[in-house]
């Protein structure tokens, strides 16, 4: 639920202050990756769990990146590590679902 709070803060803060479509796409990706974290919440298995470790650490790499790029803050190569994450997030997912 936080992560969706931080998505919607940062999807305004980015039209308001600027930070363009690079923001915007961060925040996107952050609220859809924070409604799968809430879709697993409950769940206690070993694949859900590394799901949704991956997608942290893919909302922190990825959108972190993006965000402070947008802001003009630092340009960290790091949506590309994030990116894999968020792919390798939505594969644990699928084999726990099985």
């Amino acid at each position: 639920c936080i992560s969706g709070a931080i998505g919607v803060a940062m999807g305004a803060a980015g039209a308001h202050a600027g930070g363009g479509g690079v923001v915007e796409k961060a925040a996107i990706y952050q609220l859809i990756h924070s409604l799968a974290l809430l879709a697993f919440a409950t769940s206690g298995k070993r694949m859900a769990l590394l799901a949704k470790l991956c997608w942290l650490g893919g909302i922190a790499l990825f959108c972190g990146s993006l965000y402070a790029r947008g802001f003009g803050l630092v340009h960290l190569p790091l949506a590309p590590f994030g990116g894999a994450l968020l792919i390798l997030g939505w594969i644990f997912a699928a084999i726990s679902r099985k």
